[in-house]
Formats: structure tokens, sequence, C-alpha cells
């Protein structure tokens, strides 16, 4: 634990250093908040716990995916391409280590961001509940690390850079995009539910209306993720495989 305490810490440095991944996380979907609800806010209009959750749920789903992908997966991409991943393996001589230090870093503040953007719109909604607030520590808990289970196998590519940055930003687009996206057709649910935004969107509907069948999907997806997060962890490659492409 001291040697995930020492990569916290400079993952912490790190990220305090390079503030352009907050403003993708936080600041974009705030301000998209703001104007796609500029009329309710105004009219000070009161929303119930219910509707207000359901109203933050793509936001959050966001805010949760930019930060597993550009802070999680995109930094340990760049530090293999860089050289530097190899040297932490030599000093951690664990491999997992090189993904879960940046991981559980970034959950914590993935949690004060999604916390922080909740009581913004419960101020804005006029709805000050603390359950709301629990509501949302315990769904980005859930989804959190099936997330960056599921997108993990980016890691294992052996791509350039600029091909890198192209895929990440078709990821994020496509799963946001199809966040709504429901289907009835059994194998398309499954493959669907891969998608962090559409669990999410599960998550919070189990929340709201729970029922066995439901969580049975959430965790059993849940698990898959984490299951290929820890393949890819334990698999990932500590030195640049650009070059093979």
């Amino acid at each position: 634990m001291k040697k995930i305490r020492a990569l916290m810490k400079f993952d912490l440095e790190e990220m305090l250093d390079n503030r352009l991944a907050f403003v993708y996380a936080v600041i974009f979907p705030l301000l998209f908040f703001a104007m796609s609800n500029w009329k309710n806010i105004m009219a000070q209009q009161t929303d119930n716990t219910e509707k207000l959750i359901i109203l933050l749920t793509p936001y959050l789903s966001y805010v949760v995916l930019s930060n597993a992908l550009n802070s999680v997966i995109l930094m340990v991409y760049g530090r293999r391409e860089s050289g530097f991943l190899k040297m932490y393996y030599f000093i951690v001589e664990r491999r997992n280590y090189l993904m879960l230090a940046p991981e559980i870093l970034f959950y914590f503040i993935t949690l004060i961001e999604c916390l922080g953007f909740t009581l913004l719109a419960m101020v804005a909604f006029h709805n000050l509940s603390p359950l709301l607030l629990l509501e949302v520590v315990f769904i980005i808990t859930v989804i959190y690390f099936p997330t960056c289970g599921i997108l993990s196998p980016l890691l294992l590519m052996p791509i350039k850079p600029p091909s890198m940055t192209a895929i990440s930003g078709g990821v994020l687009l496509l799963a946001v995009l199809t966040y709504s996206y429901t289907t009835s057709f059994l194998p398309l649910r499954v493959l669907t539910m891969l998608n962090p935004t559409i669990l999410t969107s599960d998550v919070v509907g189990n929340v709201l209306a729970p029922t066995l069948a439901g969580w049975g999907w959430v965790v059993g997806v849940g698990v898959v993720d984490c299951v290929i997060g820890y393949l890819c962890m334990t698999h990932m490659p500590i030195i640049s495989k650009s070059q093979r492409v």
C-alpha cells in the first residue's frame, strides 16, 4: 500500500500541473447543464429528488467517463509511450499498481467533482436533499471501477499516440450519443450495457425503482467490466507498442 500511496501522491502532483482534464470533465458539462436548464433555473423551479437525479444522470456519467478515459487510461498510456511506465514498474515491482494508483486517486477526485456538481444543481433547483448526495456517492462508487475496467483494453492496442487520441475521442463521443439507447433484443442489450453511460442509466433506474432482475443485470455487467480491467491490468505492456503500427 505504501507504494500505491507514493504513486497516488505523484499522480496528484502531476494532475495539479495539468488542469485541462478538469475543464473537460467538469466545466464543459456544467456549462451545458446550465444552458440546457437555464429557463427552469431562472424560473426558480423546484424539482423533487427523483426528477433531479434523473436530470443529473447524463452529466454525472460524462464526468465519470471523461475522468476514467482522460485521467486514468490516457495518462497510463502516455507514460508507457514516453518510457516512464517502465521506470515506475522497476520501482513498485507490481504491474497492477501502475493502474490501481491512478484509478483510486481519480475515484476520489471524481466523487468530489460529482458531489460539487450535484450541490450546484441542488442550489439551482432549490432542493437541498442529503438523500440525493448519498445517492450520487453510491452511483459513482458502483459505476466508476467498471468504467475504468471496460476502457482498459485500449492499453493493449498497439497504436500510435495520434491514433489513440482519435480513438479515445471517438469512444467518448459514441458513449455520449448512445446514452439513451434501449433495446429488447437480449444479446444486443448485454452488449450495450458495456457502454458506461448506459450502465449508469441502469444503475440510476434501479436506485429509483429497484428490482432483483435489474440489479442482477447491473452487478453482472459490473463484474464482467472489472474482470476485463483486472486482466488488462495484469497483462498491460510496460514498454511502448506503438512501433508495431
